[in-house]
């Protein structure tokens, strides 16, 4: 009897890339962009595995990543061939915890050379730590400061000169919390002034108006014209005597000093 025949063909798909989906990433802000490698055999394909995010283009290797949810989340990059299982490396994109940035201070405004405290609250949820540097004017104000276990974090400072200043404060952040800017604080500081004259016949030194710290001193010498001798001695408008010296001592709001002369 003539044979029968018959061929089967067996097809063998080739394994699919190894997959790697690119290093761990820790990001500021709702967006990322993957890192997964091309597939040179097979095709790719990226899930998310836990967290939150939504993946622009799924089948894309460098794919966009939007709405990241706050702490890790993690994606997974699958490379498929045929029948051979398909090959799956994970990535976990870190978003940091935001933060906010309030600063405020202690005073409403403050004479030059007077103490004034700036304080940034930092809030989100409770930071883990980090340091904020106050910016004064757009210079910093000496060194950064660690916040303490409720956020805050505050400096201290004398050296302010008259007139208005800009103050703002930037915190750091920490490998779970973001960076922060704050508000900006207009803070005005004045100068305090003891004004100093002298009627005919005699001088005061320093004369005119004389600026003054805040707590500061400053001496006055009262001295007749030849011939003339001190009269009177007025501050802030009560007669002190015949002084030829005057020491104003902790001022701390604008003073004025005058004196007459008579003839000796």
């Amino acid at each position: 009897c003539p044979p029968s025949k018959d061929t089967v063909v067996i097809m063998r798909d080739a394994p699919p890339t190894t997959s790697n989906a690119g290093p761990d990433q820790t990001i500021s802000g709702t967006t990322a962009t993957l890192a997964g490698n091309t597939a040179g055999v097979g095709t790719g394909l990226w899930t998310l595995v836990s967290g939150a995010g939504t993946i622009t283009t799924p089948a894309s290797p460098t794919s966009g990543v939007t709405a990241l949810g706050v702490g890790p989340n993690v994606f997974r990059w699958t490379i498929s061939n045929g029948t051979c299982p398909p090959s799956s490396d994970d990535v976990t994109i870190k978003r940091k915890d935001p933060t906010t940035s309030t600063v405020t201070a202690s005073l409403d405004s403050s004479a030059v050379g007077q103490s004034v405290t700036f304080k940034d609250s930092v809030s989100g949820s409770a930071p883990d730590g980090g340091k904020v540097l106050f910016m004064v004017d757009g210079s910093p104000l000496g060194d950064s400061v660690a916040i303490n276990g409720s956020g805050v974090a505050s400096t201290t400072t004398t050296g302010l000169t008259a007139g208005p200043h800009a103050v703002q404060a930037f915190y750091g952040g920490t490998s779970n919390f973001d960076t922060s800017r704050s508000n900006v604080v207009t803070y005005s500081v004045y100068q305090i002034t003891i004004t100093a004259t002298a009627g005919a016949n005699g001088t005061i030194t320093p004369s005119g108006t004389v600026n003054v710290n805040y707590g500061g001193s400053q001496s006055f010498s009262i001295l007749g014209n030849s011939g003339y001798r001190v009269a009177d001695v007025l501050v802030d408008g009560g007669s002190v005597g015949s002084v030829t010296t005057y020491n104003f001592t902790n001022v701390t709001t604008n003073r004025t000093i005058s004196a007459t002369f008579e003839p000796s």
